[in-house]
Formats: structure tokens, sequence, C-alpha cells
């Protein structure tokens, strides 16, 4: 469970996947669902078993700093679980309200 830097995001899934033992979590921006190539070597090959979409957008601070404003960039955590059915990508979402929650 990881949350990558985003210009590596393929390589991290891509050894994830070989050094996992059951599962692998991502959290990565929403838009790494597009782009051709990554459904070429990534999507279409070894799809997520789940895809877990926050549906409040979240900003990420350090450590002691006062968060300002709402978050601007669509996050999801990426699941895959060798044990899932291949092929068969569940979306979910995050019930709305964990912000205040959690914050």
């Amino acid at each position: 469970m990881t949350n990558p830097p985003y210009n590596c995001a393929e390589g991290f899934v891509a050894s994830g996947l070989n050094n996992a033992n059951r599962k692998l979590a991502l959290l990565l921006r929403l838009a790494f669902l597009e782009g051709a190539n990554r459904a070429r070597t990534i999507f279409m090959k070894t799809p997520p078993s789940r895809v877990w979409i926050f549906s409040e957008r979240i900003t990420f601070y350090p450590m002691g700093v006062k968060p300002k404003g709402s978050g601007t960039t669509a996050y999801a955590w990426y699941v895959w679980d060798k044990d899932a059915t291949p092929s068969s990508t569940e979306v979910k979402w995050f019930e709305p309200g964990y912000k205040a929650r959690f914050s």
C-alpha cells in the first residue's frame, strides 16, 4: 500500500504485481484510468480488482500544516487482489462525509 510519485506509478504497478503476495493498493489520481498506453500495458492485461473513488476531493498537507480550502484533484485507491476474479474491476465510492469525520 503506497502513494507512489505519479510519474512512476506504472513501474510501481508492475513491480508491485510481481512482488505482492496477495494485494497491491496504490493511491493515485483518478486520471490514472486515462491513457491509451496504460490501457494496453496495465488495464487490459492486469486490471485492478477494485477502484475506490474519493467522492470528496482531498488535499494532502505536511504534518502540522493547517489545511486551507478544498482539494482540486480527484483521487482513488486502485487495488489489485490476486484472489479476485480476473478481468472484473469493481468501481466503488467512499461515502460523502469522510472529510468532516477525519479532519
